[in-house]
């Protein structure tokens, strides 16, 4: 499956992911200042096919879209999020407690992804997703650790590969890698995009 095409009709939504964006709405959570309804739309399910049992996210900012790829689990599955920053744990908080009560396992880390493989050591994922500093040193080396914790025929995601947003460098990078392997895009025109790459495939 690719994504493909730049998003010019909104896609529908499935209900799951509707409801747990109006969960997030009544929490006030200011999740749309940082991703888009349409993109999700398509990445999501694309996530949930892969039935992950562990994902890691890099970046965790409000733990919206932490939330979200919780619902892309298999049942018992873990979510980790890690972000230097911990001034939105009230945000984190919140989280933990409504997918405990969902049966996930969660758990924020703080801490600076520079160290990643350290953090991580003999751990192994199935979805990683870089969403964490745009500069390009920062983004590739997410990326290449990321290479090292992911589990077999997992994959690794990005946020922010639209060359149009222009949040960062990651595009950089992006266009790099989309060259060299077999990928997933998603792209709204104005929006920050999202990719996804299968490493265990040849491009």
């Amino acid at each position: 499956m690719v994504f493909g095409a730049t998003i010019r009709e909104p896609p529908v939504m499935e209900p799951w992911i509707q409801e747990r964006l109006d969960w997030l709405d009544a929490q006030k959570n200011p999740w749309e200042k940082v991703q888009d309804r349409d993109e999700l739309a398509l990445f999501l399910p694309w996530l949930k096919c892969r039935r992950p049992k562990s994902i890691l996210e890099i970046g965790v900012r409000s733990a919206s879209n932490f939330y979200l790829m919780a619902g892309c689990l298999q049942k018992f599955g873990t979510i980790t999020g890690l972000d230097v920053c911990g001034k939105l744990e009230p945000y984190w908080n919140t989280v933990r407690e409504k997918l405990s009560g969902e049966g996930i396992n969660s758990e924020f880390v703080v801490g600076d992804s520079l160290k990643l493989a350290e953090i991580f050591e003999g751990r192994k994922f199935d979805h990683i997703y870089i969403d964490g500093n745009h500069l390009y040193i920062y983004a590739e080396s997410d990326y290449k650790q990321a290479l090292t914790l992911l589990a077999p025929y997992g994959t690794i995601g990005f946020h922010d590969i639209s060359p149009i947003a222009r949040t960062g460098e990651v595009d950089q990078l992006w266009w790099t890698l989309r060259n060299k392997r077999v990928f997933e895009e998603i792209h709204k025109i104005g929006r920050c995009g999202i990719g996804v790459i299968d490493p265990s495939l040849k491009g």
